[in-house]
């Protein structure tokens, strides 16, 4: 299968089936970390590293890449993100890794609430009018307050660093966010993500309208929208579909913002780690965060997590509206980032849908090791993985 084959799948891609999919289908563990190689490669400085670590600690990344940026709208402020990060290292590389991990417990610990309200939009198409409207306003308020904003404020952090200003971190972290957005719009040629098209509104604005429900109302099946200061309010129309898709445009943006930030702190792993805070209760924390937000970026809400040096038990339940028996079945994939988060001897997974419990699965630390090691591969791991209880179709 040539590299075409692998990203006209991706862009019709699923991310709730999981990469077992594509070994289903036939792609080898070979083809896959060469197809996902080609793809982010370009974006990374240490490519050494990349090319040592496992395909699929980045196989989302390479889905939101070519599902999502990968195109003439948003391609450039990809670029562009990325850019200012790499910019400011070499001007101050100190201060530089410093805002990233300043901001990365803002920036991974708002994961879980937002993909919790994406999987609610699944199950709102058969609602009025007003309920539809209400949870656009929602996913998109939730978007721009707790996953767009930290990461504009790392990002006027390294423009900064990159003009050279005396700065502290708590300063921005004290600007409102349409300050943010000013000074950024006037400095990184970011305008289609911080005005997106076709009306032109900052997302500031936007975050206002989402916010508070007098801003916003429905007449003739029309959602009339106001913003701005007293005195200088200004208004729009648009339709349902319109609000869906600018609620999609706010999704994309974050996912773009993310992933050049999700790529330069992989390249400056090791540096950016010496700069997050020694308590180890915080440290447990983000890995924990990064756990639960890749699993809602497919759908499962972690319901339970306990675990110790010797144990460690994850309940997921799944939210999206795909089939239970199918998507049970690629719930094995989640025993290598719980351990990664543990680094317990005996890992064990529940997974659940609608109050009922469909398998349990359990697996030694060893084998999670192995994989780690490239001294296994996901099908060999897949048969080491014991099936406690299993829901019969």
């Amino acid at each position: 299968m040539s590299q075409k084959d692998f990203e006209t799948m991706i862009k019709k891609f699923d991310q709730s089936v999981g990469i077992k999919k594509f070994y289903e289908l036939g792609f080898t563990d070979d083809q896959m970390r060469e197809f996902v190689f080609n793809a982010l490669s370009p974006f990374f400085k240490n490519r050494d590293y990349f090319k040592k670590d496992r395909v699929f600690f980045y196989f989302n990344d390479a889905v939101v890449f070519l599902r999502y940026i990968d195109n003439d709208s948003y391609l450039g402020p990809f670029k562009k993100c990325l850019d200012l990060y790499n910019m400011a290292k070499k001007i101050d590389s100190q201060k530089t890794f410093q805002a990233c991990a300043y901001w990365s417990p803002l920036i991974n610990q708002a994961i879980s609430k937002f993909w919790s309200l994406i999987y609610v939009h699944d199950k709102i198409e058969d609602h009025d009018l007003y309920d539809r409207a209400f949870t656009f306003f929602q996913i998109i308020k939730t978007a721009i307050e707790g996953l767009i904003q930290p990461l504009l404020r790392c990002t006027l952090a390294q423009i900064k660093i990159t003009n050279e200003e005396n700065f502290r971190f708590e300063e921005i972290d004290k600007k409102y966010l349409g300050k943010v957005i000013k000074e950024i719009f006037g400095s990184s040629n970011l305008e289609v993500l911080l005005e997106p098209p076709p009306l032109n509104v900052r997302i500031n604005q936007w975050r206002n309208i989402a916010a508070h429900d007098e801003n916003w109302t429905i007449k003739n099946n029309q959602i009339f929208c106001n913003y701005g200061s007293h005195g200088n309010r200004r208004s729009f129309v648009l339709s349902i579909d319109d609000l869906k898709v600018m609620t999609q445009n706010f999704v994309i943006t974050y996912y773009l913002l993310k992933l050049s930030y999700s790529i330069f702190t992989r390249d400056n792993a090791d540096d950016i780690r010496k700069c997050l805070p020694e308590d180890d209760d915080i440290r447990s924390e983000l890995k924990t965060s990064h756990l639960v937000g890749a699993m809602l970026g497919q759908g499962f809400d972690v319901r339970e997590l306990k675990y110790d040096s010797s144990f460690a038990k994850m309940i997921i339940n799944d939210i999206s509206l795909k089939d239970p028996f199918e998507r049970r079945d690629a719930s094995f994939q989640f025993l290598i980032g719980l351990w990664r988060v543990t680094k317990s001897q005996e890992l064990f997974i529940e997974y659940w849908k609608k109050g009922k419990k469909y398998i349990t699965l359990q697996v030694s630390a060893e084998f999670c090791k192995k994989i780690l090691l490239d001294q296994m591969n996901l099908n060999e791991f897949a048969e080491k993985v014991q099936v406690l209880f299993l829901e019969k179709n």
